[in-house]
């Protein structure tokens, strides 16, 4: 078998199973078959026959070398798992692209890996994943090329958003300000979908006129905000924002959900705050490249699904109609840019088409 049709598989695998922290997770059957076969087919469409069997692309549904083939041997190789039509990357599959990647961890890779942590560091960025690193290795990219593709200045439209929210909402930040978002969300359960959704907060001095709105595509989740100059946004809140030297090492933050008339869900989060690289904390730690953090979404859920659970340890109990919640955690810092919070909210979209004005 073509080592290059292997490290192809594994590759798209890699992609599909890390998250940009780094973690493994699986990744549906059927549809990584199809990214596998698609992304197969875009790469060898200009080429002929021979160049697409040497470059390992000559990949199929069933006929010459079928995808099939190839994940039974990545299976017995140990390399990959298929369980309930889940598809894991295993460790071993995981070191073998990180060999090729790093050139068996070169003296080459280590100096370019050195460069990129102090380049990191002298930005004040969070730190790339080692796959990342990795990566950025084996397509040969310079410094001066991760510069342009990571820290270009044009590509901050995340920290001018919430830059234009915090001087809407009357605060300033400074140079030595460190800023903590604060944004409560609830994921709601099919049967309560229609219900009207209100909320108070305790332990945070945040808007005197909090509103609940849908902003995404997945009317699920109800997200907090406020309004101003006529206008509903929910983005959350910026309730802390001062000097590292006044900011508070840890909040205690209590969210009443009213869901209707039929349920009440109070969710209380004790935070400690991390200072790392970076001057920005939110509740929704979930950054736009791959990075060392946590990856954290808290996001007030009651179902038992496990999909907002990841890196959280929380209780929860039911009396009556009404839920408690309870957990604790440590958010850290990083750099306002990088935040993946608004690129599916329907007013960010329509910031960067400049129908909201700054």
């Amino acid at each position: 078998m073509n080592p290059l049709s292997i490290f192809f598989v594994l590759e798209q695998l890699s992609y599909n199973c890390h998250s940009r922290t780094g973690a493994l997770r699986s990744a549906p059957q059927d549809d990584f078959y199809k990214r596998v076969l698609s992304a197969a087919k875009y790469l060898r469409k200009d080429l002929k026959k021979a160049e697409a069997i040497e470059q390992g692309l000559n990949i199929y549904q069933k006929r010459e070398l079928s995808i099939h083939s190839i994940m039974d041997h990545l299976v017995q190789m140990d390399m990959v798992s298929i369980i309930h039509k889940q598809i894991l990357l295993l460790p071993k599959g995981y070191e073998y692209l990180q060999n090729i990647y790093t050139d068996n961890y070169s003296a080459a890779y280590q100096a370019f890996r050195k460069e990129v942590l102090e380049l990191l560091k002298q930005r004040n960025e969070t730190e790339f994943t080692e796959d990342m690193i990795s990566r950025l290795f084996f397509r040969k990219h310079s410094l001066d090329d991760i510069s342009k593709i990571y820290f270009d200045k044009s590509n901050d439209a995340i920290a001018e958003f919430h830059s234009y929210i915090i001087k809407s909402m009357g605060k300033q930040i400074e140079d030595d300000s460190f800023v903590f978002h604060f944004c409560p969300q609830i994921f709601l359960p099919d049967e309560y979908i229609d219900e009207n959704i209100t909320l108070e907060v305790a332990g945070l001095d945040v808007s005197n006129n909090i509103i609940v709105g849908r902003p995404y595509p997945n009317k699920r989740y109800a997200v907090a905000g406020t309004k101003f100059n006529n206008t509903a946004i929910f983005s959350g809140y910026y309730p802390v924002i001062t000097r590292k030297d006044k900011f508070p090492q840890a909040k205690k933050i209590t969210m009443h959900w009213n869901v209707g008339n039929v349920l009440k869900v109070i969710h209380s989060i004790t935070v400690k705050f991390n200072f790392d690289r970076g001057n920005f904390f939110s509740t929704d730690q979930s950054l736009s490249r791959g990075n060392s953090l946590k990856y954290l979404k808290l996001i007030t859920t009651f179902e038992d699904d496990g999909y907002f659970e990841e890196n959280r340890n929380f209780k929860r109990r039911q009396i009556g109609n009404e839920i408690y919640i309870e957990e604790d955690v440590t958010l850290t810092s990083f750099s306002m840019h990088l935040h993946n919070f608004h690129y599916s909210h329907s007013q960010f979209k329509k910031f960067k088409e400049q129908k909201i004005k700054i």
